[in-house]
């Protein structure tokens, strides 16, 4: 899809733009946890559910003593799942681990010499997948990654995360922020996919970040 592929372009384009500011950008490095509702976009569409998701990880602030723009990069460890509702029968569930980098440009929405500050923005997801399983009418089963006939679920996610972040939020110096995971990769193996059936990645998260060593205020 053309709309896709746009949205491709665009992550790839603000990766690079993220590579290209690490150079000029002073370190704030932080404990990050998430914690929140994961889910997905299936086609066609079925009865389904979100479930509890969480993450932990590493989080890193970095930005220009003259710049409005902030880089906040993540990498974590990152469960998330989603249940599947079957009439007259338990419900099913899928549930997935993954290790994540996120890229987010944030934008300074409260200019000004201001010790509490409020950030807006986006950027590109990357995750691969380290385990997960489903269960069905006869139980547990694990879940198998790659894209041949064996797999149940690609081993690559990726797309665009949306975020707002406060930083600086006393007593404990944290950030405390609100992102929405939009998943572009369909994550049904080529060679099981039938027709335009697809399965996206879908989680709102909130996150608190904990200073681990601060170099100076935001």
């Amino acid at each position: 899809m053309l709309i896709l592929k746009i949205f491709k372009l665009l992550s790839l384009l603000i990766s690079f733009h993220s590579i290209v500011l690490v150079a000029q950008l002073k370190d704030q490095y932080f404990l990050k946890t998430d914690f929140g509702l994961s889910s997905m976009r299936i086609r066609p569409a079925g009865a389904m559910g979100p479930r509890f998701g969480y993450a932990l990880g590493l989080e890193l602030l970095r930005r220009d003593e003259s710049s409005t723009v902030l880089l906040n990069p993540s990498f974590c460890y990152v469960k998330t799942g989603y249940s599947i509702y079957v009439a007259n029968d338990a419900n099913q569930k899928v549930i997935v681990r993954y290790f994540r980098l996120d890229m987010p440009i944030l934008y300074d929405a409260t200019p000004g010499e201001v010790n509490q500050k409020i950030f807006l923005g986006g950027g590109p997801f990357l995750a691969t997948a380290v385990g997960g399983y489903y269960t069905d009418p006869s139980g547990r089963k694990k879940l198998h990654f790659g894209n041949g006939g064996s797999a149940n679920r690609k081993i690559l996610d990726g797309g665009v995360v949306l975020k707002v972040a406060a930083t600086n939020v006393s007593p404990l110096k944290a950030n405390i922020g609100l992102q929405y995971d939009f998943g572009l990769f369909n994550l049904i193996p080529s060679k099981i996919r039938t027709g335009l059936s697809a399965v996206r990645s879908r989680n709102v998260y909130l996150s608190i970040s904990f200073p681990i060593f601060f170099e100076r205020g935001f």
